[in-house]
């Protein structure tokens, strides 16, 4: 018989698996000195997204290591901490807001420039859509080749 190195009776009910605390309501992290809100904008590997904080800069951050296990996306709300002292277009991720958090952000207007800019780009995009030519596939265009004329070869 194999030895249990899993942790005795009843180990797997105890399993991070099972527990179900993901709609638990947390205490709203708000920034402090030298700490801003931003969106994850770009993941760059290696642990470093780019990111628009709210005071409209786009700083590069960097997830340090006690956080490397929480998982971060594109679009992610975090507060992050600015590197005045060295470089200030340099960050480092505290926190990360799930859904809830980032609603109750929005309703006290804390992320109000990042939402702002969004919709600008967003905008802008729009309009440089509109402004594209479509061309036409079944224009006849005449080719000419020295001397010769071709139509549609």
């Amino acid at each position: 018989m194999t030895k249990n190195f899993s942790g005795g009776k009843g180990a797997k009910k105890r399993a991070r698996k099972y527990v179900n605390n993901r709609n638990q309501t947390r205490q709203l992290v708000e920034k402090s000195q030298n700490q801003e809100y931003a969106k994850l904008t770009k993941a760059l590997g290696c642990r470093r997204f780019t990111c628009l904080c709210s005071d409209g800069i786009e700083r590069m951050t960097w997830i340090p290591g006690s956080l490397h296990w929480i998982r971060f996306r594109v679009d992610d709300y975090v507060l992050v901490s600015i590197r005045v002292e060295l470089d200030s277009l340099k960050c480092d991720i505290l926190h990360k807001y799930n859904p809830t958090e980032v609603q109750q952000l929005t309703e006290k207007k804390l992320i109000q420039k990042i939402l702002q800019k969004e919709d600008r780009e967003n905008n802008q995009n729009l309009l440089d859509l509109e402004q594209v030519e479509v061309e036409d596939p079944n224009q006849d265009e005449a080719i000419e080749v020295g001397d010769a004329f071709f139509d549609d070869i």
